[in-house]
């Protein structure tokens, strides 16, 4: 059954409006050539519309498909022929000359009107003679031509609209995607953020960010692949095929499209494949992968290539940066632990006491569950918790008996020496407190500043531990080492008098294993009994 245009057929109706304004009726036809709306016309026109004869001339004359002119098929019935994305219009203009013709007069015959009646329906439809028809006909076929060039030009505006709301959403993501980058420490958690990002962004049913297991990936990212939606494949397979393509190929060769028959990946995935690559100083250190879009047309774009290419580019920009940092930080810590172990020389019995109280002040730091960067600096707190020792004369570190008053005095300046070494390195500032502080007590009979309970950092009564602990198991020129059992005795008994009893338990759970190892590099003899308890 056909409509009325306007329900369904919006290029139709708009001409067909029109054309009633001017007394011309118009019919839909699909491409079968069968009606499929009618002309919104009073209810009266409309039933002298429906004839059968009239419906069959109006869908022999689309099958004719016929040229845009006026064609006459009898005197004073014409027709006009107009294509459009809807289908066929077809137009009838009618002039006084109809209105005597026996093919008229059966048309109206068959929906029961009589000719005067047919007249005073059909005045707003009937034009005087041809050359009005041919006039109106012409007006017709340019508004036509101005509607189509209209709905090109709104397709344009369209596409251009559609382009310039994918390209703020690009922009905005790769905004979101910088600020991602330069504001998440932890490289894992900001490649993957970035991938979520990505994701959201562009029509693809799965995106992977690939790194390479070798020296010129940062160390946090070596052999790590992240991924958002479901992969094409197991995760293992992917990773030999990105890592084939970084491997073989040169980056003025790099084909950013995989295709399907051309490609293996592609092709054993049915789907083309976006790839692009992560470069450090030329070379492919990993891959920016997209696949399977989800929207109408299944081909890559050249938008969404150059979408790609750059989003790698800002995660290769991230990449470097991390690598050049981690470079930085191993450069760093070597310094920090040729620095701890100058110290820790000045006295063969501390030798390596540095570096594991290094390890215990981290592992309790974890043990509390603090950020990795706070983990971070109470590694490097323990590291240069004595560097003050540099100040102290080696005669009085390798006494081998008790020290008298005036020694002792130059060895508790060894916290605020080490305080103003440091104090100047603005990478150190988080660590200050421990180096100077790691010699308070709980009960406040420390140094250098007599603090007590809570008014000692955090950082400094873990590096309490840590100390002591270490004092306690290694050798000294003044005692021998205590047996294991008795250390951890000696720390619980110290609960509440030199260490934070809240702290007790989680210094007792800590993993002893990495501690154990360097200790047992360093086993110097010990004449003395033990002496007391606290590391000097």
């Amino acid at each position: 059954m056909a409509l009325q245009a306007t329900q369904h057929f919006p290029v139709h109706a708009e001409f067909s409006s029109r054309a009633l304004e001017l007394g011309i009726a118009s019919w839909l036809c699909d491409a079968a050539c069968q009606i499929i709306a009618e002309p919104d016309s009073d209810p009266i026109t409309r039933i002298l519309c429906r004839s059968p004869l009239l419906r069959e001339r109006i869908e022999a004359f689309a099958a004719a498909d016929a040229v845009p002119k006026l064609s006459e098929l009898f005197p004073g019935f014409f027709f006009l022929c107009h294509k459009n994305p809807d289908g066929t219009t077809i137009s009838l203009l009618l002039t006084e000359d109809v209105l005597n013709e026996p093919q008229f007069l059966q048309i109206v015959h068959q929906v029961q009107l009589n000719r005067d009646s047919a007249r005073l329906i059909l005045s707003k439809l009937i034009h005087r003679n041809r050359e009005d028809a041919e006039r109106i006909a012409t007006v017709l076929k340019h508004y036509d031509r101005d509607l189509a060039k209209s709905r090109r030009d709104q397709q344009v505006v369209h596409q251009f609209n559609t382009q310039l709301s994918q390209s703020f959403e690009e922009i905005s993501m790769l905004f979101k995607t910088a600020q991602i980058l330069n504001s998440v420490n932890d490289p894992v958690a900001a490649i993957s953020l970035a991938c979520d990002e990505f994701a959201s962004t562009i029509p693809f049913a799965w995106i992977a960010i690939w790194f390479r297991d070798n020296q010129q990936v940062a160390a946090g990212l070596r052999g790590r692949l992240t991924e958002t939606g479901p992969l094409p494949c197991c995760r293992d397979a992917l990773s030999r095929q990105a890592d084939e393509m970084c491997a073989n190929a040169k980056s003025s060769d790099w084909k950013e499209v995989l295709i399907p028959g051309r490609h293996e990946f592609a092709t054993s995935i049915a789907s083309e494949i976006l790839a692009e690559p992560i470069l450090r100083e030329g070379a492919a250190v990993g891959l920016l992968l997209a696949g399977n879009k989800t929207n109408n047309d299944p081909e890559i774009s050249s938008s969404e290539i150059q979408f790609m290419r750059a989003t790698a580019n800002f995660i290769a920009v991230f990449h470097e940066n991390r690598a050049r940092f981690d470079e930085q930080r191993v450069q760093f810590l070597g310094t920090l632990h040729a620095l701890a172990a100058t110290i820790d020389a000045k006295d063969h019995y501390t030798r390596g006491h540095s570096q594991r109280v290094s390890i215990l002040a981290s592992k309790m730091a974890a043990r509390l569950k603090l950020p990795t960067a706070e983990v971070e600096q109470y590694r490097i707190a323990g590291l240069l918790h004595d560097i003050g020792k540099i100040g102290v004369p080696e005669a009085v570190l390798q006494k081998c008996g008790k020290l008298t008053d005036d020694e002792f005095a130059q060895i508790k300046k060894h916290p605020q020496i080490g305080f103003h070494i440091l104090k100047d390195v603005p990478s150190l500032e988080h660590i200050l407190p421990g180096v100077l502080h790691h010699h308070e007590r709980w009960d406040g009979r420390g140094y250098p500043g007599g603090l007590r309970e809570e008014q000692i950092p955090l950082i400094a009564r873990c590096l309490a531990f840590a100390d002591t602990f270490d004092a306690m198991s290694s050798s000294r020129s003044y005692r021998k080492a205590l047996p294991r059992e008795q250390t951890l005795i000696e720390i619980k008994r110290s609960a509440s008098t030199q260490f934070d009893p809240a702290l007790v338990e989680d210094f007792l759970s800590t993993d002893f294993k990495e501690f154990d190892q360097l200790l047992a590099l360093v086993n110097p003899p010990c004449p003395q009994p033990p002496n007391e308890i606290s590391g000097r």
